[in-house]
Protein backbone atom coordinates (compact mmCIF):
# COMPACT_ATOMS: atom_id res chain seq x y z
CA UNK A 1 0.00 0.00 0.00
CA UNK A 2 1.00 3.06 -0.48
CA UNK A 3 2.66 5.91 2.07
CA UNK A 4 0.33 8.88 2.49
CA UNK A 5 1.90 12.03 3.52
CA UNK A 6 0.21 14.86 4.54
CA UNK A 7 2.00 18.14 4.04
CA UNK A 8 -0.65 19.79 6.08
CA UNK A 9 -2.08 18.98 9.21
CA UNK A 10 -5.17 20.22 10.83
CA UNK A 11 -4.31 21.17 14.80
CA UNK A 12 -8.04 22.42 15.95
CA UNK A 13 -9.61 18.87 17.02
CA UNK A 14 -13.74 18.55 17.42
CA UNK A 15 -13.37 17.88 21.05
CA UNK A 16 -12.33 21.30 21.85
CA UNK A 17 -15.83 22.62 23.63
CA UNK A 18 -17.72 25.05 21.30
CA UNK A 19 -17.97 28.34 22.25
CA UNK A 20 -21.62 28.07 21.06
CA UNK A 21 -24.50 26.22 22.68
CA UNK A 22 -25.22 23.34 19.95
CA UNK A 23 -22.65 24.13 17.43
CA UNK A 24 -21.10 20.76 16.53
CA UNK A 25 -18.72 19.31 14.00
CA UNK A 26 -19.31 16.91 11.40
CA UNK A 27 -16.40 15.26 9.71
CA UNK A 28 -16.39 12.26 6.80
CA UNK A 29 -12.63 10.63 5.07
CA UNK A 30 -13.02 10.06 1.61
CA UNK A 31 -10.27 8.24 -1.31
CA UNK A 32 -10.20 9.35 -4.54
CA UNK A 33 -7.50 10.21 -6.97
CA UNK A 34 -5.02 8.06 -4.88
CA UNK A 35 -5.65 10.32 -2.17
CA UNK A 36 -7.49 10.77 1.16
CA UNK A 37 -10.20 14.01 1.24
CA UNK A 38 -11.26 15.13 4.38
CA UNK A 39 -14.42 17.36 4.54
CA UNK A 40 -14.88 18.73 8.18
CA UNK A 41 -18.11 21.44 8.85
CA UNK A 42 -19.11 23.34 11.57
CA UNK A 43 -22.55 24.00 12.55
CA UNK A 44 -25.03 24.40 14.63
CA UNK A 45 -28.12 23.53 12.67
CA UNK A 46 -26.83 21.11 9.88
CA UNK A 47 -28.22 17.78 10.83
CA UNK A 48 -26.48 14.37 10.44
CA UNK A 49 -28.67 13.58 7.61
CA UNK A 50 -28.66 16.76 5.92
CA UNK A 51 -24.74 16.16 6.41
CA UNK A 52 -25.01 12.56 5.11
CA UNK A 53 -27.29 13.87 2.05
CA UNK A 54 -24.55 16.51 1.12
CA UNK A 55 -21.32 13.98 1.37
CA UNK A 56 -23.09 11.49 -0.98
CA UNK A 57 -23.07 14.59 -3.49
CA UNK A 58 -19.39 15.09 -2.55
CA UNK A 59 -18.83 11.19 -3.55
CA UNK A 60 -20.49 11.89 -6.67
CA UNK A 61 -18.86 14.85 -7.38
CA UNK A 62 -15.31 13.04 -6.82
CA UNK A 63 -16.44 10.27 -9.43
CA UNK A 64 -17.33 12.89 -11.90
CA UNK A 65 -14.00 14.27 -12.06
CA UNK A 66 -11.58 11.01 -11.80
CA UNK A 67 -13.35 10.88 -15.08
CA UNK A 68 -11.98 14.16 -16.56
CA UNK A 69 -8.80 14.67 -15.07
CA UNK A 70 -6.97 11.11 -13.86
CA UNK A 71 -4.75 10.52 -16.13
CA UNK A 72 -4.82 6.08 -15.39
CA UNK A 73 -7.89 5.84 -15.33
CA UNK A 74 -8.70 4.94 -19.35
CA UNK A 75 -11.78 6.13 -19.16
CA UNK A 76 -11.37 9.85 -18.44
CA UNK A 77 -11.33 12.74 -20.47
CA UNK A 78 -7.78 13.22 -20.41
CA UNK A 79 -6.70 10.21 -21.09
CA UNK A 80 -8.43 10.40 -24.49
CA UNK A 81 -6.11 13.86 -25.12
CA UNK A 82 -2.95 11.53 -24.96
CA UNK A 83 -1.12 10.74 -28.16
CA UNK A 84 -2.97 13.04 -30.53
CA UNK A 85 -1.94 13.77 -33.89
CA UNK A 86 -0.31 16.95 -35.12
CA UNK A 87 -2.70 18.35 -37.80
CA UNK A 88 -5.69 18.60 -36.77
CA UNK A 89 -7.84 19.81 -34.15
CA UNK A 90 -9.55 17.42 -31.22
CA UNK A 91 -12.86 18.39 -29.63
CA UNK A 92 -12.36 19.13 -25.29
CA UNK A 93 -15.81 19.65 -23.30
CA UNK A 94 -16.39 22.42 -21.20
CA UNK A 95 -14.77 21.86 -17.66
CA UNK A 96 -11.58 20.11 -19.17
CA UNK A 97 -10.82 22.99 -21.63
CA UNK A 98 -11.38 25.73 -19.54
CA UNK A 99 -8.67 24.10 -17.16
CA UNK A 100 -6.33 23.27 -19.97
CA UNK A 101 -6.69 27.11 -20.66
CA UNK A 102 -5.85 28.22 -18.08
CA UNK A 103 -2.74 25.76 -17.64
CA UNK A 104 -1.26 27.34 -20.92
CA UNK A 105 -1.83 31.08 -19.00
CA UNK A 106 0.33 29.42 -15.97
CA UNK A 107 2.57 28.07 -18.31
CA UNK A 108 2.98 31.44 -19.66
CA UNK A 109 3.15 33.62 -16.43
CA UNK A 110 5.85 30.96 -15.20
CA UNK A 111 7.96 31.10 -18.55
CA UNK A 112 7.49 26.98 -18.72
CA UNK A 113 8.07 26.29 -14.69
CA UNK A 114 4.52 25.05 -14.65
CA UNK A 115 3.81 22.79 -17.56
CA UNK A 116 1.38 20.42 -17.64
CA UNK A 117 3.07 18.13 -20.40
CA UNK A 118 5.10 16.37 -18.67
CA UNK A 119 3.51 13.57 -18.57
CA UNK A 120 5.43 11.46 -20.52
CA UNK A 121 8.36 12.02 -18.50
CA UNK A 122 6.72 11.61 -15.19
CA UNK A 123 5.52 8.16 -16.57
CA UNK A 124 8.80 6.98 -16.60
CA UNK A 125 8.97 7.18 -12.41
CA UNK A 126 7.99 4.66 -10.29
CA UNK A 127 7.96 5.19 -6.56
CA UNK A 128 6.18 3.02 -5.38
CA UNK A 129 9.07 0.68 -6.97
CA UNK A 130 12.17 2.39 -6.67
CA UNK A 131 12.20 2.92 -10.49
CA UNK A 132 14.23 5.78 -12.18
CA UNK A 133 14.32 6.03 -15.54
CA UNK A 134 17.98 6.58 -17.39
CA UNK A 135 19.35 9.95 -18.63
CA UNK A 136 19.24 8.79 -22.62
CA UNK A 137 15.49 7.83 -21.83
CA UNK A 138 14.64 11.08 -20.16
CA UNK A 139 16.46 12.65 -23.38
CA UNK A 140 14.26 11.02 -25.53
CA UNK A 141 10.70 11.93 -23.70
CA UNK A 142 11.76 15.42 -23.74
CA UNK A 143 10.85 16.57 -26.96
CA UNK A 144 7.46 15.52 -25.99
CA UNK A 145 7.37 18.34 -23.42
CA UNK A 146 6.53 21.85 -23.39
CA UNK A 147 2.81 23.59 -23.50
CA UNK A 148 4.02 25.84 -26.40
CA UNK A 149 3.56 23.10 -28.78
CA UNK A 150 -0.38 23.06 -27.72
CA UNK A 151 -3.22 25.53 -29.29
CA UNK A 152 -6.45 25.89 -28.02
CA UNK A 153 -9.09 27.64 -29.16
CA UNK A 154 -13.07 27.38 -29.41
CA UNK A 155 -13.17 24.24 -27.29
CA UNK A 156 -10.37 22.31 -29.36
CA UNK A 157 -7.16 21.24 -28.90
CA UNK A 158 -3.99 21.02 -31.26
CA UNK A 159 -1.01 19.74 -30.78
CA UNK A 160 2.70 20.10 -32.42
CA UNK A 161 4.16 17.19 -31.84
CA UNK A 162 2.32 13.30 -31.83
CA UNK A 163 2.77 11.37 -28.46
CA UNK A 164 2.18 14.41 -25.66
CA UNK A 165 1.07 13.34 -22.59
CA UNK A 166 -0.85 15.52 -20.19
CA UNK A 167 -0.74 15.15 -16.50
CA UNK A 168 -2.86 17.21 -14.56
CA UNK A 169 -1.39 16.55 -11.32
CA UNK A 170 -0.10 19.95 -10.08
CA UNK A 171 -3.28 22.13 -10.53
CA UNK A 172 -6.48 19.17 -10.44
CA UNK A 173 -6.68 18.77 -7.18
CA UNK A 174 -6.73 22.59 -6.32
CA UNK A 175 -9.28 23.08 -8.76
CA UNK A 176 -11.19 19.94 -7.11
CA UNK A 177 -11.36 21.38 -3.65
CA UNK A 178 -12.67 24.73 -4.55
CA UNK A 179 -15.82 22.75 -6.74
CA UNK A 180 -16.66 21.16 -3.45
CA UNK A 181 -16.01 24.12 -1.44
CA UNK A 182 -18.65 26.11 -4.11
CA UNK A 183 -20.82 23.38 -3.40
CA UNK A 184 -20.77 23.72 0.28
CA UNK A 185 -21.32 27.56 -0.37
CA UNK A 186 -24.10 26.11 -2.32
CA UNK A 187 -25.79 24.02 0.32
CA UNK A 188 -25.61 26.91 3.11
CA UNK A 189 -22.33 25.86 4.65
CA UNK A 190 -19.74 28.28 5.56
CA UNK A 191 -17.77 27.21 8.30
CA UNK A 192 -15.37 24.30 6.46
CA UNK A 193 -12.40 23.00 5.44
CA UNK A 194 -12.08 20.68 2.68
CA UNK A 195 -8.66 18.80 2.29
CA UNK A 196 -7.70 16.90 -0.66
CA UNK A 197 -4.08 15.53 0.78
CA UNK A 198 -2.83 18.70 2.01
CA UNK A 199 -4.45 20.94 -1.29
CA UNK A 200 -6.75 22.56 1.52
CA UNK A 201 -9.24 25.57 1.05
CA UNK A 202 -10.80 26.65 5.10
CA UNK A 203 -14.01 28.72 5.23
CA UNK A 204 -15.30 30.53 7.93
CA UNK A 205 -15.09 29.88 11.48
CA UNK A 206 -13.90 26.19 13.35
CA UNK A 207 -16.05 25.06 16.19
CA UNK A 208 -14.87 27.19 18.52
CA UNK A 209 -16.20 30.10 16.15
CA UNK A 210 -12.07 31.40 15.39
CA UNK A 211 -10.34 30.94 12.71
CA UNK A 212 -9.12 27.54 11.40
CA UNK A 213 -5.16 26.20 12.63
CA UNK A 214 -3.30 24.50 9.91
CA UNK A 215 0.45 23.43 10.80
CA UNK A 216 2.51 23.23 7.90
CA UNK A 217 4.55 19.77 8.88
CA UNK A 218 8.68 19.36 8.68
CA UNK A 219 9.63 18.69 5.27
CA UNK A 220 12.13 16.35 6.98
CA UNK A 221 10.29 14.74 10.50
CA UNK A 222 7.20 13.67 9.84
CA UNK A 223 4.55 14.66 12.02
CA UNK A 224 6.38 18.00 13.39
CA UNK A 225 5.24 21.17 13.22
CA UNK A 226 7.66 23.87 12.03
CA UNK A 227 4.94 26.39 11.43
CA UNK A 228 0.88 27.15 12.41
CA UNK A 229 -1.12 29.23 10.14
CA UNK A 230 -4.36 31.14 11.03
CA UNK A 231 -6.64 30.45 7.83
CA UNK A 232 -10.04 31.99 7.36
CA UNK A 233 -11.45 31.84 3.83
CA UNK A 234 -8.59 31.33 1.83
CA UNK A 235 -6.38 28.08 0.27
CA UNK A 236 -2.87 26.63 1.47
CA UNK A 237 -1.36 23.86 -0.47
CA UNK A 238 2.11 22.92 0.40
CA UNK A 239 4.73 21.09 -2.29
CA UNK A 240 7.91 19.55 -1.50
CA UNK A 241 10.79 17.07 -1.67
CA UNK A 242 8.81 14.67 0.65
CA UNK A 243 5.75 13.67 -0.96
CA UNK A 244 6.95 10.87 -3.20
CA UNK A 245 10.34 10.02 -3.66
CA UNK A 246 13.32 7.54 -4.08
CA UNK A 247 16.78 7.91 -2.14
CA UNK A 248 19.85 6.30 -4.47
CA UNK A 249 23.17 7.00 -3.18
CA UNK A 250 21.99 9.93 -0.99
CA UNK A 251 20.38 11.91 -3.55
CA UNK A 252 16.96 12.29 -3.40
CA UNK A 253 14.66 11.48 -6.61
CA UNK A 254 11.45 12.97 -6.66
CA UNK A 255 8.22 14.01 -7.92
CA UNK A 256 8.36 17.32 -8.64
CA UNK A 257 9.87 17.42 -11.91
CA UNK A 258 12.07 20.02 -13.74
CA UNK A 259 9.98 20.35 -17.23
CA UNK A 260 13.08 21.33 -18.69
CA UNK A 261 15.37 18.61 -18.08
CA UNK A 262 13.01 16.09 -16.93
CA UNK A 263 14.90 15.06 -14.01
CA UNK A 264 13.76 15.98 -9.77
CA UNK A 265 13.88 19.81 -9.31
CA UNK A 266 17.45 19.77 -6.95
CA UNK A 267 17.66 23.53 -5.87
CA UNK A 268 17.56 25.45 -2.60
CA UNK A 269 13.82 24.36 -1.18
CA UNK A 270 12.66 21.25 0.11
CA UNK A 271 8.85 22.89 0.91
CA UNK A 272 7.05 25.99 -0.75
CA UNK A 273 3.55 26.85 1.23
CA UNK A 274 1.22 28.66 -0.76
CA UNK A 275 -1.75 30.60 1.03
CA UNK A 276 -4.11 31.93 -1.94
CA UNK A 277 -7.30 32.97 -2.29
CA UNK A 278 -8.33 29.87 -4.10
CA UNK A 279 -6.55 26.28 -4.13
CA UNK A 280 -6.18 26.28 -7.81
CA UNK A 281 -3.85 29.25 -7.53
CA UNK A 282 -2.11 27.75 -4.53
CA UNK A 283 -1.33 24.50 -6.15
CA UNK A 284 -0.08 26.12 -9.77
CA UNK A 285 2.16 28.64 -7.56
CA UNK A 286 3.39 25.73 -5.04
CA UNK A 287 4.88 23.50 -7.88
CA UNK A 288 6.09 26.77 -10.26
CA UNK A 289 7.80 28.28 -7.19
CA UNK A 290 9.41 25.42 -6.10
CA UNK A 291 11.01 24.78 -9.91
CA UNK A 292 11.73 27.80 -9.67
CA UNK A 293 14.11 28.29 -6.72
CA UNK A 294 14.32 30.49 -3.75
CA UNK A 295 14.82 33.61 -5.55
CA UNK A 296 13.10 33.40 -8.97
CA UNK A 297 10.06 32.58 -6.99
CA UNK A 298 9.87 35.25 -4.25
CA UNK A 299 10.67 37.37 -7.91
CA UNK A 300 7.69 36.40 -9.38
CA UNK A 301 5.17 36.45 -6.42
CA UNK A 302 6.60 40.32 -6.09
CA UNK A 303 6.16 40.98 -9.81
CA UNK A 304 3.21 38.69 -11.10
CA UNK A 305 1.47 38.62 -8.12
CA UNK A 306 1.84 41.73 -6.77
CA UNK A 307 2.71 40.49 -3.38
CA UNK A 308 -0.93 39.09 -3.17
CA UNK A 309 0.08 35.28 -2.08
CA UNK A 310 1.84 34.71 1.08
CA UNK A 311 4.37 32.05 0.91
CA UNK A 312 6.82 30.09 3.48
CA UNK A 313 10.03 27.98 2.05
CA UNK A 314 12.01 25.49 4.13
Amino acid sequence: MKKLIFPLILLYLASCSPDKPGRKTLQQTLFYFDTVITITLCSSTLTQERFDSIMESIKAMAGKYDLIFNLYNKKSEIHQLQGLKPGRSYPVKNELYGLLCRCKKYYDLTEGAFDITVGRITRLYNFHDGAIPGTNMIRTNLKYVGMDKVFLADHRIRVAVEGMTFDMGGVAKGYIADCFSRYLREQGCTDFIVNLGGNLFASGRNERNKEWTIGIQHPRYPGRIIRKLKISNKAVVTSGDYERYILRKKKRYHHILNPATGLSVWNDIISVTIIAEDAETADYLSTAFFVMGREKGKKFIQTVCKDQIRYYIY
